[in-house]
């Protein structure tokens, strides 16, 4: 689909890859018809700014609901109300309303110049972008972690029957322990071979298992048993 990236091409403001191309893009995402049958915009330079401008308010937007979410108010439902959107919007009015942060947003991603340039109005604060901002995401990458899980159950359909349910895999033990066993190498393999999918091959697997179980005339009843398996590592590096 038509992407913000394209839309900055079509502008002139990016430079990454084919602007023709982009264009023909923004030409064919224009072309869409609203509620009243008439075309979105007007031209690919309209449809790409409004997708900027979008861009930019929803990142506004984020950005005061997890503010809110921080000073302990439902972040969603507060960013949503009529009154803050009408102080975001600089809605003129008898009474005049205003929303703003204590403390500037740092902007981090090679992007972050374009897209937060037009912040600051929004959210009442300076956006301040380093110097270096077009490494964060790599940065990012590679003090990240990776992190997965895989899960099993253990049923006891019928006494002295213990049913194993990993994956895909459905099989049945006559011994309980010797069913947690096989349940617990059976998710530390699947969660091993998602974090080597996932991008890590040094992943630590912890596993924890909950049981439910009964007791009737003195006598423990298993009744079930949940295996997880969680795997995390750090991502390997491309070389």
């Amino acid at each position: 689909g038509f992407t913000p990236s394209d839309a900055a091409h079509v502008l002139g403001k990016q430079a990454n890859w084919d602007a023709a191309t982009a264009r023909l893009g923004a030409e064919l995402f224009a072309r869409k018809r609203d509620g009243r049958g008439q075309a979105i915009a007007a031209t690919p330079e309209a449809i790409s700014e409004r997708v900027l401008t979008t861009l930019t308010r929803l990142s506004a937007e984020v950005i005061l609901e997890t503010a809110f979410a921080e000073d302990g108010l439902d972040g969603a439902a507060t960013v949503a109300h009529a009154l803050v959107q009408r102080a975001v919007d600089s809605h003129p009015g008898i009474a005049r309303l205003s929303v703003a942060l204590d403390r500037p947003v740092i902007g981090l991603g090679a992007s972050a110049p374009l897209h937060y340039a037009g912040l600051p109005p929004l959210v009442g604060h300076d956006c301040v972008v380093p110097e270096d901002t077009d490494v964060a995401n790599a940065l990012g990458a590679v003090v990240g972690q990776v992190r997965v899980s895989a899960e099993a159950r253990v049923s006891q359909p019928q006494e002295g029957l213990f049913r194993v349910a990993s994956g895909e895999s459905v099989r049945d033990f006559n011994d309980e322990a010797a069913a947690i066993a096989a349940a617990e190498t059976d998710v530390r393999a699947i969660a091993a071979g998602r974090a080597r999918d996932a991008g890590t091959d040094s992943a630590e697997i912890e596993i924890a298992s909950a049981f439910r179980v009964s007791t009737v005339e003195g006598q423990r009843m298993f009744i079930e048993a949940h295996v997880v398996a969680v795997a995390s590592g750090r991502p390997r590096i491309a070389v």
